[in-house]
């Protein structure tokens, strides 16, 4: 059976697992100090107002604490941004991240979707999705794009956030993946002007702590804040992630080699796969969308290398796969296979 998400490692055999962006840099030495150093604290229930993770927060993005709300991961997020909303209907651009569509699907909402515009170089928003909102409950979008990798303009996403606040329309952007791309695209200052803005962040990406659990958001509302927060359990933040998080705030110097990283090694592997005939998509990210007409994720799958098949997310079909970029030695066995594989 097919899974939604990538990371199935425990019903295969794999080696290197490609299927899953996180940080090929690892989990920083602070970060897993801070979470061996909770061991401490299993013995009591953890922070139940996430102060310390909070003040952290507050700090970082220069946002008030009663504008953010912790999460076990941006998953519970979503779920419960939905269920606090309830939206009749939706927008979701497609091809998007399955999760989206896990968490409308809860609340019972009907989603529209938007197909995203192809090009020779990748996927783009429909320039007219802002005038198509204006009957809209909520609109998800997740920037940059999950599968694609790509940035959407953002004079495009103010211009959505525009509409939104004039039509009272929820407007979520999901952050998760931005620290992986260069320069600062986040909206999450637009947050203090638009009160229908929500935008969710986590640390399991760029940390590379995806067990650990933990996310963010942040909305100007301090009303939407208080909605969403009766959606999600007591005690949601364990004293694990609570010191995970509050030591990743501290650790900017990580992302930064992490971007430089992540650039220089996304390059080389998007030029090696296309000397290989296999169709590559521009990405900002950590990941690449791929296209190529052979079987490929069964083919890596015998030697034991894990990638992402597309096949089922919305608006994409069979040949679609996405590559998170690892370490360049991981990333030199990948070009190995496909060679032999292709060849």
């Amino acid at each position: 059976m097919q899974t939604i998400h990538g990371g199935d490692v425990y019903n295969n055999q794999i080696d290197i697992d490609f299927s899953v962006s996180v940080n090929p840099l690892g989990t920083p030495q602070n970060v897993r100090e801070a979470i061996s150093s909770a061991v401490e604290n299993m013995n009591r229930y953890p922070d139940y107002h996430n102060t310390e993770v909070l003040k952290a927060l507050s700090k970082m993005h220069d946002i008030p604490e009663e504008c953010i709300l912790c999460g076990n991961g941006s998953s519970e997020l979503f779920m419960a941004i939905c269920h606090a909303f309830s939206p009749r209907f939706a927008y979701l651009a497609a091809p998007s991240f399955y999760g989206y569509i896990h968490a409308l699907n809860a609340s019972k909402t009907e989603i529209i979707y938007s197909n995203m515009l192809q090009n020779d170089d990748g996927f783009d928003l429909d320039c007219d999705l802002p005038n198509l909102l204006k009957n809209a409950d909520m609109i998800i979008l997740g920037n940059p794009n999950n599968p694609t990798g790509k940035l959407f303009d953002g004079k495009l996403l103010v211009k959505i956030a525009d509409e939104c606040e004039a039509n009272g329309t929820i407007f979520v952007l999901d952050e998760c993946f931005i620290d992986f791309c260069e320069g600062n695209p986040s909206l999450i200052d637009y947050t203090k002007k638009y009160k229908n803005l929500i935008i969710v962040c986590s640390f399991t990406k760029n940390y590379a702590i995806p067990g650990v659990r933990i996310g963010y958001l942040i909305c100007g509302d301090k009303e939407k804040i208080l909605s969403i927060k009766e959606q999600i359990p007591e005690w949601n933040v364990s004293a694990f992630s609570s010191k995970a998080a509050a030591a990743c705030c501290e650790d900017k110097t990580h992302l930064e080699e992490t971007v430089k990283f992540v650039k220089k090694e996304r390059e080389k592997l998007r030029e090696s796969l296309e000397k290989n005939g296999v169709k590559v998509y521009e990405s900002d990210a950590n990941f690449m969308l791929i296209k190529t007409d052979e079987n490929l994720g069964d083919e890596l799958l015998k030697k034991h290398v894990l990638i992402r098949d597309c096949s089922n997310f919305t608006g994409l079909s069979k040949g679609y796969y996405r590559i998170a970029v690892k370490s360049e030695e991981e990333n030199a066995v990948l070009i190995k296979y496909v060679k032999e594989i292709l060849k």
